[in-house]
């Protein structure tokens, strides 16, 4: 073997070394918040990076395999060049010779570069790394079962994770240790939400059809521009025909990239992905993070859209109300006491906030708002104008729409006390 040649392939090797380790620290390093945004915004090396971190364990068995395949590899090829000029123990000077090679070259420049750029590295990486995982896919197979069989022999559950913790042994954790944390009654508050999570459904925290402002699909460019404006929002549902019929999302940036070359909304309408009204907020959290998408559509068991929720409304059952620039300019549903024993609402007030605030005593059932309550009692919606008494109140519905009631006016009956006797 000429000196040229074993020089270039152990010189291939330890770049490829390098490539391996480099890109497993790159990988590691990388923002996912930010990948998760180009996800979104249709980068293909994003969407391929983001499809390789649903399965961990398949991308970081073909860095290892690539690192130790180049290791060996040059050091075989050094060891058969000393053999051949019939030098002595060729193995160990091998070894010795290109053990700081690869140290400095294959692992150390190459990971702190990597780690340094884990953004762009992990990107250009991607392509090249998807191909060696078809190459090794083999030895890693192979690898991964008698690994397999090793530990069963030894009584271990591999699909376990040694790291993993369940929810139940965080809260006992934390219960222990709660006096000892010194936290402040917010970050207690918080600790308490997460918990909660896994019995909140996402049918509570989403915003329903009657509220929301939405584009059928045939409606043009201009209609889009005009309601993303006036709206505020960065994305908005798209129907088909009726309301019920959500098939799609738009989005902003796509209005600001592509709404040239678009005609109406239809084009420009990325696939709705859709949840069933009763799953738990929790488990959704974890599949729109997996899937790269910031708004759901709420289905009810006949596969009709109830209704929405964003990324942010789920965010804000741990941490509450969370205000954007626009939230300010968006007015809250208000209630107030216009008289003695009279109130003037809107119809999207909470039951719950009256209660509390005016001590009315309203019942509560299957629904949340005052409007909601006032439409259980009808079981249609009125007209403006009319009144419904129940109970200790009389409602008369003062502002309505075909689709709900938007304001009302409460009054409190008296009843006169008879006189026994």
């Amino acid at each position: 073997m000429a000196f040229t040649t074993m020089l270039a392939l152990v010189f291939s090797c330890i770049v490829m070394e390098g490539f391996f380790s480099g890109t497993e620290i790159a990988l590691i390093s990388l923002n996912r918040h930010r990948l998760a945004h180009r996800v979104e915004s249709g980068n293909i090396a994003a969407i391929l990076l983001e499809r390789q971190f649903r399965f961990p364990a398949n991308l970081y068995a073909t860095t290892s395999i690539g690192t130790n395949v180049s290791v060996v590899t040059g050091t075989a090829v050094m060891t058969a060049y000393l053999s051949e000029l019939k030098f002595r123990d060729a193995d160990f000077l091998a070894v010795l010779a290109i053990s700081p090679l690869t140290l400095l070259f294959g692992e150390i420049f190459p990971k702190a570069f990597f780690q340094k750029w884990a953004e762009k590295a992990s990107y250009a990486a991607i392509y090249p790394l998807i191909a060696a995982q078809k190459i090794f896919a083999p030895v890693r197979i192979v690898s991964a079962g008698i690994a397999r069989l090793i530990m069963s022999a030894f009584g271990i559950d591999a699909s376990h994770d040694p790291r993993s913790i369940t929810h139940e042994e965080i809260k006992s954790i934390f219960a222990a240790e709660r006096k000892d944390m010194d936290l402040h009654p917010e970050e207690q508050k918080i600790i308490n939400r997460i918990f909660g999570l896994k019995h909140i459904t996402v049918e509570q925290c989403m915003v329903p059809l009657i509220h929301l402002t939405a584009l059928e699909k045939k409606e043009p460019m201009s209609a889009v521009r005009a309601k993303l404006e006036e709206s505020k929002f960065s994305r908005l549902p798209v129907f088909s025909e009726r309301i019920f019929n959500i098939v799609g999302v738009i989005n902003a940036f796509d209005v600001l990239r592509y709404g040239d070359t678009a005609k109406t909304a239809a084009d420009l309408a990325r696939p709705a992905f859709y949840v069933y009204k009763k799953k738990k907020v929790d488990d959704l959290m974890q599949e729109m993070q997996r899937a790269g998408v910031q708004m759901a559509v709420v289905v009810n068991e006949y596969s009709d859209a109830i209704g929405i929720t964003s990324m942010e409304d789920l965010m804000e059952e741990i941490f509450g109300e969370i205000q954007d620039e626009y939230d300010k300019e968006q007015e809250q549903p208000q209630a107030r006491e216009i008289g003695q024993g009279r109130w003037l609402a809107d119809g999207a007030v909470e039951v719950d906030f009256l209660n509390e605030k005016y001590g009315l005593g309203l019942p509560n059932g299957d629904y949340e708002t005052l409007a909601g309550y006032v439409l259980t009692l009808l079981d249609r919606i009125p007209r403006k104008g009319e009144a419904v008494t129940h109970g200790d109140f009389k409602f008369v519905v003062r502002d309505a729409t075909e689709r709900g009631i938007k304001s009302l006016e409460m009054t409190k009956i008296i009843r006169e006390k008879k006189e026994v006797g």
